[in-house]
């Protein structure tokens, strides 16, 4: 009966492209307050056990290695949300007409204004350069392309929510008073989007937390000083170390046998061919990033693969016809993709260039804590959030040496994917001076074996070394840190 939930509502369940499922689109307007609450009753299945890890004296109370203990500090690192292609890679003449299409697919302004108020943007720049950065996001040009959409918007606080069982089932007051908690993101819109939208999950408006008030930033650093995306930082080292690998005669061979492929799909996607510069080389010639984007894009909101809003990819082509050649030629497009990187992140040096960085900040932070713990009984608990990438994801699961990423996997993160490092004490049969470091991906876990904190740092000081061996950066005080003899 509120006719602004029913033109909401309607607004989203009823675009002719939009197929998103009841409960997510009212899950969102139930908690803008715009559908009463009696409205949706179910809540999102969790992907973490329902028991929780509050701060000091709150212990996980499972037996199992990967839910008992006391933790000590997490470390969340998450894909951004379902986003919007990275590029058009339609006829020159479908481009206006495609990007329209996207652009209703991106969350409503007021919803992204809500989330943006509560939890702001800071913008970690030298002072001299904070003007023109905050208003230049590697991706701000490119609108609607490589935006988050409103689905990815639902993901992430889905996501939000459900680790929230695991960590938050407190006064959310006191949760941010009994945990240092930062959160960091990349320079792109999406993934900074993704950030605010997993907090709001996490921490969503209550009596004791305002909808109007700003609670948490989420800071963002500049490209060239982003831990998070060695890409962008050091473009030129990341096409150095890349082209050792396209260069193996092995890569050179197999990657030779998907060309027929990329011309094929060069052929219903001309785009793609204006995008052979930014494909990292290789014989097959084309840009598999963007060539995989078109299917998981339009898989995700349920659109033709061979339709775009201009018309059909190739008007020669019956409808039918073409459609089923694109669906053969996309587990093959994803395939390859993970083909090449699984090449890419088993070369250590480019592997550590990527890897390194983040989980060096993760390791000096968790030694220090044992170290407070250790020294004065009981350390306040740390909560970091890192809002990031697919190529970021995937390196840091080869660099730990996971399960999904063992010989022959072509595995790659979905959207909306979270890696989290727990540092934890007192599990079941262990000292509780014993610190052991947990992993999980999307609530599950990923070793083996739990890993001690010095394993952890020991792993961590490999890819450093490595690292530093390719820049000829030094860092002293970091290797003290992590208990390294050079």
């Amino acid at each position: 009966h509120n006719p602004r939930a029913k033109a909401s509502y309607e607004a989203a369940q009823n675009h002719p492209h939009n197929n998103m499922p009841a409960t997510n689109v009212c899950s969102l307007l139930l908690k803008r307050r715009i559908l009463p609450s009696s409205f949706l009753q179910s809540s999102p299945k969790c992907i973490f056990s329902t028991t929780t890890a509050t701060a000091r004296t709150t212990n996980i109370t499972s037996n199992d290695d990967l839910n008992s203990g006391t933790i000590s500090a997490v470390y969340i690192f998450h894909r951004h949300g379902d986003r919007t292609p990275n590029r058009p890679l339609c006829a020159d003449h479908q481009i206006d007409a495609e990007a329209k299409f996207w652009r209703t697919k991106l969350p409503p302004s007021e919803l992204v204004s809500s989330v943006s108020k509560r939890f702001p943007t800071q913008i970690l720049s030298p002072p001299h350069e904070k003007e023109k950065t905050e208003s230049q996001f590697c991706d701000t040009k490119k609108e609607p392309f490589g935006f988050l959409t409103f689905r990815g918007a639902l993901q992430m606080q889905s996501t939000g929510r459900r680790l929230r069982k695991r960590y938050n089932r407190q006064n959310d007051i006191d949760f941010l008073q009994s945990w240092d908690v930062s959160v960091f993101s990349t320079k792109y819109l999406r993934t900074t989007l993704s950030a605010q939208f997993f907090l709001d999950g996490f921490l969503p408006p209550t009596p004791s937390l305002s909808e109007e008030s700003p609670i948490l930033p989420v800071s963002v650093r500049d490209r060239h000083n982003d831990n998070l995306n060695a890409f962008d930082k050091n473009p030129e080292l990341m096409s150095t170390l890349v082209s050792h690998v396209i260069s193996d005669p092995y890569f050179q061979r197999h990657d030779r046998t998907a060309a027929p492929l990329a011309a094929r799909l060069a052929n219903f996607l001309p785009g793609l061919m204006l995008t052979k510069q930014s494909s990292f080389g290789g014989p097959s010639g084309i840009n598999w990033i963007h060539a995989a984007d078109h299917f998981v894009c339009r898989d995700s909101h349920d659109v033709p693969l061979s339709i775009m809003e201009g018309g059909l990819l190739n008007g020669g082509t019956p409808m039918e016809e073409m459609e089923e050649a694109m669906r053969s030629m996309a587990s093959q497009t994803v395939a390859h993709l993970a083909w090449r990187f699984r090449q890419w992140y088993r070369h250590p040096p480019l592997l550590g260039a990527i890897a390194a960085p983040p989980l060096r900040d993760v390791a000096k932070e968790m030694m220090q804590q044992r170290t407070n713990v250790r020294r004065y009984g009981e350390a306040k608990p740390l909560f970091r959030v890192y809002s990031c990438h697919d190529v970021t994801i995937l390196a840091l699961l080869y660099a730990l040496k996971a399960n999904i990423v063992k010989e022959g996997s072509r595995f790659w993160p979905p959207y909306a994917s979270t890696l989290v490092l727990e540092l934890v004490t007192g599990i079941q049969g262990d000292n509780n001076d014993d610190f052991k470091v947990r992993v999980f991906l999307n609530g599950k876990g990923v070793k083996e074996e739990l890993m001690t904190v010095d394993d952890f740092s020991n792993l961590v000081n490999a890819l450093v070394l490595v690292d530093e061996a390719m820049t000829g950066a030094t860092d002293d005080a970091s290797r003290d840190t992590l208990g390294v003899t050079v």
